[in-house]
């Protein structure tokens, strides 16, 4: 990503070179990965009939200093299509909130992507939990698994690999415990279609949201770590930069969503004397959505053959001192299927976009 970065002081003649040397049309414009602005061939061109001299003159004369860019937060596919197909942009920074470059996206890869050869990772690897019973959603856990739900002839489960996929990562740990060997004979059939590895971990007893962790072995990077009825898509390697840039043992995704009370909200001073009255107040709270990038060091934390739930761990961790991130996306990109009213939500959402 570095390559495509330069600073306002650069002369023009070398920026030219550059964008020669990597075949881009377009570079990013930064002062220590904060992000100044964008410098295109159309830029140069319209200066060159001003007889600028590209010699002697800094890019920062010539570049657009108000840039089309996202937030990890307002992220969505849809969106960067939009951009590149009405703006006419030929590059899109994602940017963070601090306004530091974290990914940067082109459009010729971008609108070619479905066509292209997916690149895997090797390097990467996501760890799902599907031990869980399910109860939320019975009474047809009774009968499947909830990773093998379908939504739309297609498993939960299936959907969920398929968005790392996407992405270009195909490294998977899959905990089972709940109708393991129905697990276990649909993955085995799944890896030999996809021509993946999947490495399943059988819990003996239900070791929470994070007691199986303890068991996996041979993980020795940062993990990603998802819930089995999370459904998420988005580039997770732009949530992966920004985990190992704020060097976290732990980085949380979450969504900010709405709440409105339904009621009126009555505040008073200690003598019990009325302050104020809010009618129906909304607030907004970032919500864990159980998608997670961890540090192989955590492992250590997590008591052995014992049930840990992620909630729990993390206040653990916290008293510790150890550092823990929070990565925003934006809701657009999330769907929860763990109970029936979200999971004929999610139905229906997809449903729309198939």
């Amino acid at each position: 990503m570095n390559k495509f970065i330069i600073s306002e002081n650069l002369k023009i003649k070398y920026a030219i070179n550059l964008m020669n040397k990597l075949g881009e049309r377009c570079l990013l414009v930064c002062d220590k990965k904060k992000l100044l602005g964008t410098l295109s061939t159309g830029d140069i061109r319209k200066n060159l009939l001003k007889k600028i001299d590209i010699r002697k003159e800094d890019v920062k004369k010539i570049y657009n200093k108000k840039p089309i860019f996202l937030t990890h937060e307002n992220f969505s596919y849809d969106r960067a299509k939009e951009i590149f197909i009405k703006k006419k942009n030929e590059i899109l920074p994602i940017i963070n909130a601090k306004k530091q470059v974290i990914d940067i996206i082109f459009s010729h890869d971008f609108l070619k992507r479905s066509n292209k050869k997916t690149i895997y990772r090797k390097d990467v690897s996501a760890v799902i939990m599907a031990g869980g019973y399910g109860t939320r959603l019975e009474p047809i856990t009774h009968i499947l698994p909830k990773p093998l739900i379908p939504i739309n002839n297609i498993p939960i489960i299936e959907r969920v690999m398929q968005n790392f996929l996407f992405e270009g990562i195909n490294q998977f740990v899959i905990t089972v415990h709940y109708k393991a060997k129905l697990l276990e004979a649909f993955f085995n059939e799944f890896a030999k279609e996809k021509k993946i590895k999947i490495n399943l971990i059988r819990e003996s007893k239900p070791l929470g949201t994070a007691g199986g962790l303890k068991k996996i072995g041979r993980l020795k990077k940062d993990f990603f770590l998802i819930n089995c009825d999370t459904l998420v898509k988005y580039p997770f390697l732009q949530i992966l930069k920004t985990h190992k840039y704020e060097k976290n043992a732990i980085t949380i995704v979450t969504v900010k969503k709405k709440f409105q009370v339904p009621f009126g909200i009555c505040e008073s001073d200690e003598n019990k004397n009325l302050k104020l009255i809010v009618e129906k107040p909304v607030n907004f709270h970032n919500i864990n959505i159980g998608l997670y990038v961890m540090s192989p060091l955590v492992k250590k934390f997590i008591p052995k053959n014992k049930k840990i739930n992620m909630d729990v761990l993390i206040k653990n961790l916290l008293k510790k001192k150890i550092k823990i991130g929070i990565y925003n996306i934006n809701e657009k990109n999330w769907s929860d299927v763990g109970e029936w009213n979200s999971y004929n939500l999610a139905r229906k959402k997809i449903n729309d976009v198939e």
